[in-house]
């Protein structure tokens, strides 16, 4: 499987993001070897893989140019232009970290703008005054298919309006009629907020949950009251990375810790709030993705930097495989998912500003 041409011409109009995948073989853990890539000319320093693939998002590299990208649902991988000019909250450091986490609900798409985290930044370099829009979230609401909406474009005029609580109502930049895309704020998380995951559960209709790194926690969206409010508290220095939700409706965050092999992955009921640690003794643990199959569930865990080299690795637990490393030597990865339309995994490189692509087993 290897990335269509045209894709770069696309990249070149809407932004830098640019995929590459490279199939390993089964026998054991494997090291990538890209088979065609375009690298990105700022490093994308943030990229966003959503549940399913189904959406890439882009940081941008100055304000107002965060990006998502729709995965064709034909299969082949095309990247699809489907929303640009998102609000970009500047790093520290002067990276431009737009949406930071997205969640898909039917026909409404929910972004969280932030900045960056140690692992998605490469150092803890926040800034102690917010940048604008760090900390929002956005909900998008598309009047069809959402992976074959777009594209659409925002203003500086569109965001000032929903900075100020406003909805703002886009149609299809191709002027197809009835084609539109409704966004509104429906959270702001406030001053020093770093979300780094958003996940909606079956348990709990109407809410939608944000992993923050920050306050290690994860807090709770009332979709219907626009209401934020604690959810569950992590000890200190047992930072989120990532959130995901399971088909059963429960979610699963990755934390991370500076203690070796303090992180883990933590299981989290959404109707009582009570957690639990589902895999520990993890090293650098920056994503879990959750995969169930009859008779079995999987946990695909993303190491950042724990394999013999210090390169990031992908292990698998399940009742067969109990840490077994699917594939290594990946360089700062920072997110993996499920690919549903090939039945694999796409894991994201900072370092090498790639999309790899893994079979499952």
């Amino acid at each position: 499987m290897v990335l269509k041409q045209n894709f770069t011409n696309v990249s070149k109009t809407f932004g830098s993001l640019a995929l590459a995948l490279a199939l390993c073989g089964s026998a054991g853990a494997q090291q990538f070897q890209a088979s065609e890539f375009t690298p990105c000319p700022q490093g994308c320093p943030s990229v966003v893989l959503s549940d399913g693939s189904q959406f890439i998002a882009e940081g941008g590299t100055r304000a107002g140019h965060g990006l998502i990208f729709g995965v064709d649902p034909v299969g082949d991988q095309l990247a699809v232009p489907v929303i640009s000019g998102l609000p970009t909250g500047m790093a520290a450091d002067g990276i431009g970290y737009g949406p930071v986490a997205l969640a898909l609900d039917g026909d409404n798409l929910y972004i969280a703008i932030g900045e960056g985290d140690r692992f998605h930044n490469a150092g803890p370099l926040f800034r102690t005054t917010p940048a604008p829009f760090a900390g929002f979230v956005l909900q998008v609401s598309f009047s069809t298919d959402p992976v074959n909406a777009g594209p659409f474009s925002l203003t500086a005029a569109n965001l000032q309006s929903l900075a100020a609580g406003q909805s703002v109502i886009l149609n299809n930049l191709f002027g197809s009629v009835g084609n539109t895309a409704t966004f509104r704020q429906v959270a702001a998380l406030g001053s020093g907020a770093h979300p780094v995951g958003l996940a909606l559960s079956s348990q709990a209709p109407s809410k939608l949950f944000v992993a923050d790194s920050a306050l290690n926690a994860v807090e709770q969206i009332d979709l219907t009251y626009a209401s934020v409010t604690p959810f569950v508290q992590f000890a200190w220095g047992a930072q989120p990375e990532s959130l995901r939700a399971t088909n059963g409706g429960q979610l699963l965050v990755a934390l991370t810790s500076p203690s070796p092999n303090g992180s883990s992955v933590q299981e989290i009921v959404p109707s009582t709030g009570g957690f639990q640690t589902l895999i520990g003794n993890l090293t650098s643990a920056v994503d879990a993705v959750p995969l169930s199959q009859p008779g079995q569930n999987t946990v695909f865990v993303l190491e950042n930097s724990a394999d013999p080299q210090g390169l990031g690795q992908v292990l698998v637990y399940n009742q067969i495989n109990s840490g077994t490393v699917l594939v290594n030597g990946i360089n700062n990865p920072t997110s993996v998912v499920l690919d549903q339309l090939a039945g694999g995994l796409l894991i994201y490189s900072r370092g090498d500003g790639i999309v790899y692509s893994s079979p499952l087993l």
